[in-house]
């Protein structure tokens, strides 16, 4: 049976090594919960800073999915986390199986035949993906605005996947939280149900 790793993405503004931050608590929650393997993969950058640097981020979780080929990968991401694990997807010549992909709040790229993920589905690439979307995601609304198309920022979390092929649309899950926001489903009242939901 193959070993099998999850790594948690995180988005802008947040601070490196921080025991707070959502994905070093989905780290420990894995380790403890499901004695499983997961990996933090933490950087920082601001609004502004995410137009730039990009591609450093990707190369960072790119290196890990090589170091880790031949184990079952989950991908779990939040916000600019999600674009930064489709970038490191697309950077890769070699591409590893992943098992599951999971886009929280994302703030990437929403058509799938643009983003990649039609592709790495119908060629076996990728199992599944699963989209998390908050109806009251304020940030997403802002990025969606002229200023945030500039810099980048796609609003999949927004609008949820487009275009999704027929042969990929069984592999396409979304979840739409009515009350949420852009990063309520990490707060202490929901983190255990959210991790539920990466690993059921």
């Amino acid at each position: 049976m193959s070993k099998e790793v999850t790594f948690f993405v995180n988005g802008i503004l947040t601070f490196p090594a921080n025991s707070r931050d959502w994905n070093y608590r989905a780290v420990v929650w894995t380790q403890v919960r499901r004695d499983g393997h997961a990996q933090a993969v933490e950087y920082f950058c601001g609004p502004i800073g995410r137009a730039f640097g990009q591609k450093k981020r990707a190369a960072k979780i790119a290196e890990l999915l090589l170091a880790y080929q031949g184990w079952e990968i989950n991908l779990v991401g939040h916000s600019n986390g999600c674009a930064v694990i489709l970038a490191a997807l697309d950077s890769l010549l070699v591409y590893p199986q992943i098992k599951a992909i999971h886009l929280v709040s994302a703030a990437c790229e929403a058509d799938f035949n643009f983003n990649g993920l039609n592709e790495a589905i119908e060629n076996g690439k990728v199992e599944k993906v699963c989209v998390y979307r908050g109806a009251k995601d304020l940030a997403l609304r802002i990025a969606s605005g002229s200023l945030g198309k500039l810099l980048g920022y796609g609003v999949l979390g927004l609008i949820g996947p487009q275009n999704v092929s027929e042969s990929a649309k069984d592999k396409v899950g979304v979840i739409t939280w009515s009350d949420f926001g852009h990063g309520t489903c990490f707060e202490p009242q929901h983190f255990e149900k959210t991790m539920r939901h990466f690993f059921s």
